[in-house]
C-alpha cells in the first residue's frame, strides 16, 4: 500500500516507515510529445506525428512505453499560417500495439478547452470518435512494452498549411516499474 501525505498528516496505510516504498512511481504522470510528420499529410488514415529521431509513426511504431498506465489527457498545439476557426475539428485514433483504444477530439468550437487565437486545445480522451465521452483507457503492459501512436480519423476545416503541430500525451502510472 502507498503512503499518503497531506499538508497536515501522514497516513502510513498500515505500514511502518521501514516497509513504505519511498521510491514508488505509481500514480506519477508520464508525458511525451509528438511533432508533425508532414504538414501535407493531414488526411484520414495518415499518421502525422513523429517521435524521437523523426521517423513517422505507424500502428506498430510510435512512442515506446512500459508498465501499466492510464490515459489521462492531451494537449494539442499548432502554428497556422492562416486563421484557425471554431469550425476546425480534428479527431485522432489513439492506437496501442496496432489497436484503436480511444480517440482524441480536438474541437475548436469548444471554446472552454480550445482557443483559436492561441491555436491550442486540451482535453480528456474519448471512447467515441464522433462525440466527446470522457474515457481514461487503462493499458496493461504485455511484458514487452507497447507503442502509442496517433492516426487521423477525421479532419474538418483544418487549414493545415502550417508545418508546426504538436501533441502532448499524459499517462498515469498504475504500478511500480
Amino acid at each position: 500500500a502507498q503512503m499518503k501525505i497531506s499538508t497536515n498528516d501522514v497516513d502510513f496505510q498500515g505500514n511502518t516507515v521501514s516497509n513504505v516504498n519511498l521510491n514508488s512511481v505509481k500514480g506519477q504522470i508520464v508525458s511525451f510529445i509528438g511533432e508533425n510528420s508532414n504538414y501535407t499529410a493531414w488526411t484520414t488514415g495518415n499518421y502525422v506525428f513523429k517521435y524521437g529521431n523523426g521517423q513517422s509513426s505507424t500502428a506498430r511504431f510510435g512512442i515506446g512505453m512500459r508498465g501499466d498506465a492510464k490515459f489521462k489527457y492531451w494537449v494539442y498545439q499548432c502554428e497556422f499560417e492562416t486563421n484557425l476557426s471554431t469550425s476546425c475539428k480534428l479527431v485522432f485514433d489513439v492506437i496501442v500495439n496496432n489497436l484503436i483504444v480511444c480517440y482524441c477530439i480536438v474541437d475548436f468550437s469548444n471554446t472552454t478547452n480550445c482557443d483559436v487565437t492561441h491555436a491550442k486545445g486540451t482535453g480528456k480522451f474519448s471512447s467515441s470518435a464522433t462525440s466527446q465521452i470522457d474515457y481514461e483507457f487503462g493499458i496493461t503492459d504485455p511484458g514487452y512494452g507497447y507503442n502509442v501512436s496517433y492516426r487521423v480519423n477525421s479532419n474538418t476545416s483544418n487549414p493545415h498549411n502550417g508545418p508546426d503541430h504538436r501533441m502532448s500525451t499524459f499517462l498515469e502510472t498504475l504500478e511500480d516499474w
